[in-house]
């Protein structure tokens, strides 16, 4: 059965005087399916290098903010509960929804609503414009890589919201090869590890390439005294395919004897609220 759907555009718009714009990112919204997601891409060099006087560290703050802004209506309208008073409060359009995180105004990011479409998969359809809108445009000086340390400033957010971040510590694990160390760690019989992970590469071999070095680090982790839990804490490429690439890829991570948890960005907030209730259960919160 094919569900209707609505999309809008995100769009930069340096001069409002002179109109000139570049899409920056999409917005699909499915009430019936309680299904709300943007994507708003942070890499700027195709604005710099269009627009004068072009701010990087304000647009990557604006974005920043956007994203977890829109990210927090997503999981609330999965939620069944809260979905279903969003929807009845009224606040059916999307244009309501958008507009209470970005009211229309002189703002250089502006939201416009494109259209709309019926579909059977609704993830498929907000990749597939976002590849068209967005990336397809991307220059290739601007398909820079996303580092581990930034796929953690995605997740650092919701685990200190969580109170978990202050109970982190890192830990070296040896094994009879090689000495493996971990900066996100906690404790219960064995020890916790959460490792970024960063596959937004610009070649396919190369993230395979990362992938088959965390897998030979996990088969001589199987091999140490300490017991060890990772989680890998996955940021995917933007472009579809070298995302599919990447997904394939992780399903091989997942043969390893130690089986691995692997959490993609979206999935933070569920990972965040599940680590909090562990650590209350084992105590951890009370210790200093």
């Amino acid at each position: 059965m094919k569900t209707p759907y609505s999309y809008a555009l995100v769009r930069y718009k340096h001069d409002v005087v002179s109109g000139e714009s570049m899409n920056i990112g999409i917005i699909v919204f499915a009430p019936t399916a309680h299904f709300f997601q943007a994507r708003i891409t942070m890499k700027y060099g195709r604005l710099s290098k269009a627009f004068t006087h072009f701010d990087p560290t304000q647009y990557k703050s604006v974005v920043t903010k956007l994203r977890q802004e829109f990210e927090r209506i997503g999981k609330s309208f999965k939620e069944p509960t809260t979905g279903q008073l969003l929807l009845e409060s009224g606040q059916r359009g999307l244009q309501e929804i958008i507009h209470a995180v970005l009211p229309p105004n002189d703002s250089s990011f502006q939201i416009d609503i494109v259209g709309g479409g019926l579909t059977e998969n609704l993830e498929a359809v907000t990749t597939s414009l976002f590849d068209r809108f967005v990336v397809q445009n991307l220059a290739h000086t601007d398909r820079e890589n996303k580092r581990d340390e930034d796929v953690w400033k995605a997740f650092e957010e919701v685990f200190r919201e969580q109170n978990i971040l202050q109970h982190l510590f890192p830990q070296k694990i040896e094994t009879p090869e090689i000495d493996i160390e971990f900066a996100h760690c906690w404790k219960n019989g064995s020890y916790r590890a959460y490792q970024p992970l960063s596959l937004d590469l610009q070649e396919a071999h190369s993230i395979e390439d990362k992938v088959f070095k965390w897998y030979g680090k996990l088969a001589a982790l199987a091999e140490a005294k300490e017991d060890i839990h990772v989680s890998f804490l996955v940021g995917l490429p933007e472009e579809e395919t070298l995302r599919e690439k990447a997904i394939r890829n992780i399903g091989f991570m997942k043969k390893s004897s130690l089986q691995p948890e692997i959490i993609y960005e979206e999935g933070r907030y569920s990972l965040a609220e599940q680590v909090a209730a562990e650590m209350r259960e084992h105590q951890v919160f009370g210790a200093q």
